[in-house]
């Protein structure tokens, strides 16, 4: 199981570093936005202060571990120039592009994937939504476990279906790769929820909740 923090606050990214106990960080324009003075963000207008921000970030996770960047834009055209722009200045290792599981955003994965990019789907909400992002060769799936049960979705039987739906596509020769190498991505806001889904391989989390494990 790996353990991602999600944030982009360097203070809390060294503190969660020092502890020793976390593989990675996922971010997403909100995020990045609040870090950043809290205007819209776009990472084709807003490049210098968005970059240098996640550059200073990247150089505080050890080797071994990931950085996701989310995409701003709605169009697949628009999200694969913005992948390739976070892959030309962040590097390729370790860094994942994320893209949101929409028909756009799958568009924009199966391209970026074909030209040897590392693709994390997210905002996955539906069992559909996580299998097309594992057809257009997602490298991880973020499916928004705390999202679901808000909107009152059956969250731990979604998880179920597409845990199992997706083991059973390694059986389709070409889906094979992208079945065998993907990895499941669950948002947590309260660590009550690990109970009904400790089947998946990885966890995002706020550094609150991170600290709540240490509350007696």
């Amino acid at each position: 199981m790996q353990l991602m923090l999600d944030t982009a606050n360097l203070i809390q990214i060294k503190e969660a570093m020092s502890l020793g106990y976390i593989d990675g960080v996922t971010t997403n324009p909100a995020i990045l936005s609040k870090e950043l003075g809290g205007s819209d963000l776009s990472i084709r207008c807003d490049a210098k202060a968005l970059f240098s921000h996640l550059e200073k970030l990247r150089e505080l996770l050890t080797i071994g571990r990931s950085l996701h960047v989310q995409v701003t834009a709605p169009d697949s055209a628009t999200m694969i120039e913005e992948g390739r722009l976070i892959s030309k200045r962040l590097g390729l290792t370790n860094v994942y592009i994320k893209i949101p599981a929409t028909v756009e955003g799958t568009k924009a994965m199966k391209v970026l994937h074909e030209e040897g990019y590392k693709v994390t789907g997210t905002a996955v909400n539906s069992v559909m939504q996580g299998l097309l992002a594992s057809y257009a060769g997602a490298d991880y799936i973020a499916t928004y476990y705390s999202n679901m049960v808000a909107v009152g979705v059956n969250a731990a039987e979604v998880t179920r279906i597409s845990t199992s739906a997706i083991r059973q596509i390694s059986s389709i020769p070409r889906c094979l790769q992208q079945a065998s190498r993907m990895l499941r991505m669950w948002q947590l806001a309260m660590l009550w929820e690990l109970r009904p889904v400790l089947y998946p391989t990885m966890f995002f989390f706020p550094v609150l909740t991170a600290r709540q494990a240490f509350l007696i």
